[in-house]
C-alpha cells in the first residue's frame, strides 16, 4: 500500500488563494455599492413584503463572517499541510455550496452533518470532550446560523417575486404565512432530531425582526406562535442535555465506585499471594 505524501502548498497555489480572495473581497464590495445593479437594500426597499425584517436583523452577518474567519483560522492550524483529507474536505465544503443554491433548508443541513463526519475525522485531538466543543463552535454553530438564516432568507426572496409580479396583498400575506410556517417546522424537526440550538436561535432572531417590521395579522400570529414553540422545544432540548450528561455522570461515578471496591477486595487476597508457607508451615516472603 503505498503511503500517502504530505507536502507544503506550491507557491503558485498559495498565490492563487491569496488573489481569489482578494477579488472576492472586491467585487462583494463592488456589489453592495450597486456597480452590477440593484443592490439588496434597494430591492427590499421596492418591494416590501410581509415577511421584509427589521434592518437589524441583517447584522446576524457580522457573527457568521466571524465565526467563518475562526473556522479558517482553526483550518490553518489543524492542517497546515497539503493532505488528501483536507481536499477531501474542500471538496465535500463545494459541493455542499452548490447544493445549497438549489436544495431547501433542510437537504442542506443533513449535508452539512454529513460534511462534519468526514471533518471530525481528521486530528485525534479532536475527540477529546473539549476538542469537541471547538468542533461546534467553529464548524456546526456558523454553518447552523448560516443555513437557517439563508432558508428565512429563501422564503423572502420567493415574497419578493411574488410582489414584483403584482400577485395581491391577499396572496401576499397567505405565501408568507405558508413560508414562515414551513420554516419553522423545518427548525422544530432539526431541534428535535438533531437539537441545533443554534440553528432554532437564528429562526427565533428573523422571526423576531419580521414580527418587529410587519403589522400584517396573520404574520404576526404566525411569528409569535413559532417563536413560543420553537422557545418551548429549545427548553426542552436543554433539559434532556442535562438529564443526559446527570446519567452519565451518575453511571461514571457508580462505575468508579464498583472498580474501587472490587480492587479493595482483591487487596488482601493479592497480599495473601505475596506471602508464601514452605514445607514446614512457616509463611516465608
Amino acid at each position: 500500500m503505498q503511503r500517502a505524501t504530505v507536502a507544503m502548498p506550491s507557491m503558485v497555489l498559495r498565490v492563487s488563494n491569496v488573489v481569489s480572495y482578494l477579488l472576492f473581497i472586491l467585487i462583494n464590495t463592488l456589489a453592495n455599492k450597486g456597480f452590477f445593479g440593484p443592490t439588496n437594500a434597494d430591492v427590499s426597499k421596492e418591494y416590501r413584503t410581509p415577511l421584509t425584517p427589521a434592518g437589524w436583523a441583517f447584522s446576524i452577518w457580522g457573527i457568521i463572517f466571524a465565526l467563518t474567519w475562526l473556522f479558517e483560522c482553526c483550518w490553518l492550524v489543524l492542517f497546515p499541510r497539503q493532505t488528501m483529507l483536507a481536499f477531501v474536505v474542500c471538496a465535500v465544503l463545494l459541493f455542499a455550496g452548490l447544493a445549497s443554491i438549489a436544495a431547501t433548508c433542510a437537504r442542506v443541513y443533513l449535508a452539512n452533518a454529513s460534511m462534519a463526519s468526514v471533518r471530525a475525522s481528521g486530528p485525534a485531538a479532536l475527540e477529546a470532550p473539549s476538542s469537541k466543543a471547538v468542533l461546534y463552535a467553529l464548524y456546526f454553530m456558523p454553518t447552523s446560523i448560516n443555513t437557517a438564516w439563508l432558508s428565512v432568507a429563501s422564503c423572502l426572496g420567493v415574497t419578493v417575486l411574488a410582489a414584483s409580479q403584482d400577485a395581491g396583498v391577499g396572496t401576499q400575506n397567505v405565501l408568507a404565512a405558508c413560508l414562515a410556517a414551513l420554516v419553522s417546522a423545518i427548525g422544530v424537526y432539526i431541534l428535535l432530531q438533531h437539537g441545533d440550538l443554534a440553528y432554532a436561535a437564528t429562526l427565533i432572531w428573523a422571526l423576531s425582526a419580521v414580527l418587529d417590521a410587519q403589522r400584517v395579522e396573520l404574520v404576526r400570529m404566525l411569528a409569535v406562535l413559532a417563536i413560543v414553540v420553537l422557545g418551548l422545544v429549545s427548553g426542552l432540548t436543554v433539559y434532556r442535555r442535562w438529564k443526559l450528561r446527570r446519567q452519565q455522570l451518575e453511571a461514571t461515578s457508580v462505575e468508579a465506585a464498583s472498580a474501587a471496591l472490587q480492587q479493595s477486595l482483591l487487596a488482601p487476597e493479592a497480599a495473601a499471594g505475596a506471602v508464601g508457607v514452605g514445607p514446614s508451615g512457616v509463611a516465608t516472603s
